[in-house]
């Protein structure tokens, strides 16, 4: 049951709300909370704490949320190769990050449909690492993202991503006095030993923000007073709003999370780690698709420097 319907179990993560999730889903309040019932019934744990608001995931839901969107990028991937096999000329597609999708396709994919009104696009959400994978086993045609470009394959430089931390404020790294003007674009720094003994959210490893985390981690020697893996960064907006770990991640995301967070975080920066990373885009050099991914790629640009936060033209 968990499976067939895992967009119940989504939309109550992403809304928080039991009233607002059934409205995203188009159903009845009661049908939704019926099924959440049966489902924790059958499970034998809870996956939502439902004695507060607003409704947060439960460690079993987290996990559960986790696992159910590995399934669903399965389905995603086996759905894209069937579509190519049956319609290999008019289909596209596309590797991308979970969270540059949300910030970058809905406006990107209707302006796409009126030069190409007939062709099928696949989004492809994974971290940087397994986008690689994706284009080298030809499930994708062209993969936008932080990750490194082989020489095999042909690159176009989209743009520079910048990259702070966020920080409960219950942590008190910052003065009060700080709040009213802190902001992505006023980051408060803090020293690496400020961060020693603190309890640590961390992008999984195909994110390529945990691989920036790590060597953070590493070269200052800090040791995290726990450490919480995520491959959703969803999951680690709600993590930090409950004061569970600080977080390595970008503005792109954080605008998407605004309401969630609110004041309860500070943003920060830390001299020693890198304060932008590159966005490329990759794909195969004997595509047939070329002209399309270029295209593509074209408007991707116009949509990215379209009022998105933490996004700068790249100058050679």
């Amino acid at each position: 049951m968990i499976i067939d319907k895992m967009d119940y179990i989504f939309a109550i993560a992403k809304e928080q709300n039991l009233t607002r999730a059934a409205k995203r889903l188009f159903v009845a309040q009661s049908t939704l909370t019926m099924y959440l019932n049966r489902v924790e019934a059958e499970l034998g744990v809870k996956l939502f704490d439902r004695s507060k608001t607003p409704i947060l995931p439960t460690p079993a839901g987290a996990l559960c949320i986790e696992e159910l969107k590995k399934i669903r990028q399965i389905e995603t991937r086996l759905s894209a190769k069937l579509q190519q096999m049956a319609h290999p000329e008019e289909t596209l597609n596309v590797g991308i990050g979970l969270m540059h999708s949300a910030a970058w396709m809905p406006q990107l994919l209707p302006l796409f449909h009126e030069i190409y009104p007939d062709v099928r696009i696949n989004l492809i959400e994974q971290g940087d690492e397994l986008l690689l994978q994706s284009l080298r086993a030809d499930d994708a045609d062209v993969v936008i993202g932080g990750m490194p470009v082989g020489t095999q394959d042909v690159s176009e430089k989209l743009a520079l991503e910048q990259l702070l931390l966020i920080v409960p404020r219950e942590f008190h790294l910052a003065p009060p006095w700080v709040y009213a003007v802190n902001s992505y674009k006023n980051p408060y720094e803090i020293t690496p030993q400020q961060l020693q003994g603190l309890p640590l959210i961390m992008p999984s490893a195909a994110n390529d923000l945990g691989g920036i985390t790590n060597q953070a981690l590493e070269h200052f020697d800090i040791q995290p007073k726990s450490v919480i893996t995520v491959s959703s960064m969803q999951t680690a907006a709600m993590l930090v709003s409950q004061n569970m770990g600080y977080l390595f991640t970008s503005p792109v995301f954080l605008s998407m999370q605004a309401e969630q967070l609110g004041s309860k975080i500070v943003y920060c920066t830390m001299q020693g780690i890198p304060d932008t990373r590159r966005i490329v885009a990759v794909y195969n050099p004997d595509t047939r698709k070329e002209e399309m991914i270029r295209q593509f790629l074209k408007l991707l640009r116009t949509v990215m420097f379209q009022d998105q936060p933490g996004i700068f033209p790249l100058t050679d």
